[in-house]
Parts: C-alpha cells; structure tokens; sequence
C-alpha cells in the first residue's frame, strides 16, 4: 500500500446561506472578502440564518489531498496545528472519518475558518444569488 503524508493548515469550512439584509448588515458586499472571525461567529449566531441549512466540512489545501487519496487506497497521516475548540474536534473527527490519520499539535489560537456564504436576494416573485453563481 501506498504511504503519504499531508502536511498543511487545517481548516473548517462552513457553507451558510444568508439575505441582503443580513449581508448589508455585516457589510458583505463583494463576491469575495475578508471578514473577521468575531464578525463571522457573530453572523452565525442570527435568528434569520437557519441553522439546519448550515453545512461544515474539513478543509484546507493538504486535508483535502489527504482525504481524497485516502479515498483512492493509500495509507494516509495528515500533519497540521489545531485550536482547541469545538471546530478542532469536529476537523480531527472528519479526518478519522475519512479515513486519514491525524497528527495534530494543539495550539491555544482557534482552528482556522472558512466562511462560504451564499447570499440570496429577496424579491417579489421568488429569490435569486445576487453575485450570479447558481
């Protein structure tokens, strides 16, 4: 059996669909932006975000290489630094879950993020994405 081993930053990506007010209310308004980790926890805790519609999946770069050639055969460990949150035990599951073996150092920063947001417009006759990309 092929060996390989991943080294990179883990990460967990959280897929939410949010409206133009919302947005606005945050200030996201372009396709594609930084906004900071206090402003993102702070969006997820909103009363309009439905949270059965939240998505989370274990990323970055070196995961994702990792997951998938677990997938395809290989023996498989992957090397990174974790916080020691709730987002660093749901990442370190997802890779067990895959099939990967997880190496992880335990840092007291938090466990990196990535924020997919899908931003909806609201509008008589129905909804629509208001960057285009459905």
């Amino acid at each position: 059996m092929s060996e390989l081993l991943c080294i990179g930053n883990p990460i967990v990506d959280v897929f939410v669909e949010i409206d133009d007010t919302l947005a606005a209310k945050y200030g996201i308004v372009k396709p594609a932006q930084h906004i900071d980790m206090e402003k993102a926890q702070s969006l997820l805790q909103e009363s309009s975000i439905n949270i059965e519609k939240v998505r989370k999946c274990s990323g970055g770069g070196a995961a994702n290489v990792a997951k998938v050639a677990s997938r395809l055969g290989m023996s498989v460990k992957f090397c990174g630094s974790i916080g020691q949150d709730e987002f660093a035990s749901f990442f370190e599951q997802e890779m067990k879950n895959a099939g990967v073996s997880p190496v992880l150092v335990k840092s007291r920063k938090k466990t990196g993020l990535c924020f997919i947001i899908w931003l909806v417009c609201l509008c008589s006759g129905g909804s629509f994405d208001k960057f285009g990309l459905r």
